[in-house]
């Protein structure tokens, strides 16, 4: 809610200042007609990210933030001299502009990390380093946002914030790294089954963000965003509900994997991470029975903080 109204906040405000540029008679005569050429901006950006969820309940942190990359087609009309040069009072006009793009972003979290949230979030519960999961993932997206352009700063060169939002869709696949016997392993978690639950690794996702962008006479933009993405799976992480309710029939891979709280037991490390001691003592491994291994009332999310560069290209017609 508080990301919501942050957004709302951001919105009217930009849209007053709109609707008092309209009204204003000097900033109008100031502005030139419209050209009838519409360009496209065509770019990339480099993102930084972070993860939200289970096993990091806080918002917009560093904690744990991974690179990501990406690309970007947008629709965004400007106003053109015939001669492929733009007027000194070169204005983006003030309506929504579509824009599509793709990503790849990684995202990964470990409960260990608890230490270090706890100096930003003091709700955040110690007791996670005892679960002792971790995953990390791959996340490729692709999607379609609306931007507003409510005012601009400049003339020639020129600022301009906006508010973006949209749709967009996501490949996920969460793994993790363990050692049974000696052997160290990377594994898709969904095909182990952790919750003994299967799930899909698709999700939607809902796209908010705030951002501004310098445009140079020259013909290119640099811009700054940040974006918060709601997805609409929960198993982003692999972590959702409970543990199995029956660990017996479970291979020594699943068992450890579903509960890594075992990996910090002394006797467990003492035997060299042996998978017949899991088999030896079933008492440590049933006390994971059934328990609370995630909160299932939230989705998963992830953050974004891009920096992008485009090329303004003229439509030929």
């Amino acid at each position: 809610m508080k990301v919501l109204f942050f957004f709302l906040l951001f919105f009217t405000f930009f849209t007053s200042a709109a609707q008092y540029r309209r009204k204003n008679q000097l900033f109008n005569s100031l502005e030139l007609p419209p050209f009838p050429k519409k360009v496209f901006e065509v770019g990339g950006f480099l993102q930084l990210g972070s993860y939200q969820g289970d096993l990091n309940p806080s918002n917009f942190t560093f904690v744990s933030s991974d690179p990501g990359i990406g690309f970007f087609i947008k629709r965004n009309p400007v106003t053109l001299l015939p001669n492929n040069t733009f007027r000194r009072s070169r204005t983006v006009k003030r309506v929504f502009n579509g824009e599509i793009f793709g990503a790849y972003q990684n995202l990964s979290f470990k409960d260990q990390n608890i230490n270090d949230l706890r100096n930003i979030n003091p709700f955040c519960y110690l007791s996670n380093q005892k679960r002792n999961l971790s995953f990390s993932t791959n996340v490729f997206q692709l999607g379609v946002d609306l931007e507003y352009n409510p005012f601009i700063v400049g003339n020639q060169n020129f600022f301009a914030p906006y508010v973006v939002g949209g749709v967009s869709g996501i490949l996920f696949n969460p793994r993790a790294t363990y050692t049974l016997d000696g052997v160290t392993k990377t594994v898709n978690l969904k095909d182990v089954q952790t919750e003994g639950i299967k799930y899909l690794n698709v999700s939607s996702v809902l796209n908010m963000g705030i951002g501004v962008r310098y445009v140079s006479e020259l013909g290119y933009t640099i811009g700054i965003e940040l974006f918060q993405n709601f997805t609409q799976t929960d198993y982003l992480d692999d972590v959702s509900r409970f543990y199995p309710v029956d660990f017996s029939s479970l291979t020594p891979e699943q068992i450890l994997l579903s509960a890594r709280g075992i990996e910090l037991n002394k006797d467990f490390i003492a035997s060299g991470y042996s998978s017949s001691w899991l088999k030896n003592n079933p008492e440590i491994v049933k006390r994971y029975a059934g328990k609370r291994r995630g909160d299932s009332y939230d989705k998963d999310a992830f953050w974004n903080l891009k920096i992008s560069y485009s090329q303004i290209l003229k439509l030929r017609r």
